[in-house]
């Protein structure tokens, strides 16, 4: 006997949640410690009154409902043990408070290389965070966040060494007109490194434009 599917099962939701936002363009990052406690009891929806019902994070009297459970596939917080706030990415999957901080590291380091390097440089941070990350369990967030950075600034990296490339070519002469498009790559990885820690702090994957996808 097949069984109609509940809204309210946070399997059912993320599955249906996965299907219809696509696929993470980053490529899916759960992982097994994420999976632990899915399988819970729904809500009784029908309560008769008077009843005495008690589920995991949920207890009423007379059909009162109680803290029900998150609503995976959003960006909400929870408050667990100790009164410390649990925050989940689009796809469900918890971020520990430290994966958020060192995402926003992994984008601010990118913008520290971009000064000092004059541009040249500005991919090798992102890169050593994705290498330390990559496979630890429960910083998937990092894995992204800083192969988003990678790739954002491995990108300007190659407009800025064609630009060079023209001006050798042209013996310095395209230097007239290639300020410009040094200018406008610094300005742009200067903005869009601030907009990606704004949104790692906030839990969510920031998608960088104008950029060859080489890490996932």
């Amino acid at each position: 006997m097949s069984t109609s599917p509940n809204p309210e099962n946070p399997n059912f939701d993320n599955e249906n949640r996965e299907n219809s936002a696509g696929q993470n363009p980053y490529g899916s990052y759960r992982h097994s410690e994420n999976q632990q406690g899915q399988h819970q009891q729904p809500r009784q929806l029908n309560e008769q009154p008077g009843q005495f019902t008690q589920q995991p994070g949920n207890v009423g009297f007379g059909g009162q409902q109680g803290y029900g459970q998150p609503h995976h596939g959003q960006f909400n917080q929870n408050t667990g043990f100790g009164g410390q706030q649990q925050t989940f990415d689009a796809y469900g999957n918890p971020i520990p408070s430290d994966a958020k901080m060192i995402a926003v590291l992994s984008h601010l380091s990118s913008l520290v290389a971009t000064v000092l390097s004059a541009t040249f440089l500005s991919f090798v941070a992102p890169l050593i965070f994705w290498f330390i990350y990559k496979d630890k369990p429960g910083y998937a967030f990092v894995r992204v966040a800083s192969a988003g950075a990678f790739n954002f600034n491995f990108t300007m990296w190659v407009i800025n060494m064609a630009a060079w490339l023209v001006i050798a070519i042209t013996f310095g002469i395209a230097a007239v007109f290639m300020w410009i498009v040094f200018l406008a790559t610094t300005i742009a990885m200067l903005i869009f490194h601030i907009i990606a820690a704004v949104k790692a702090n906030n839990g969510e994957v920031y998608n960088y434009p104008m950029q060859i996808r080489i890490l996932k």
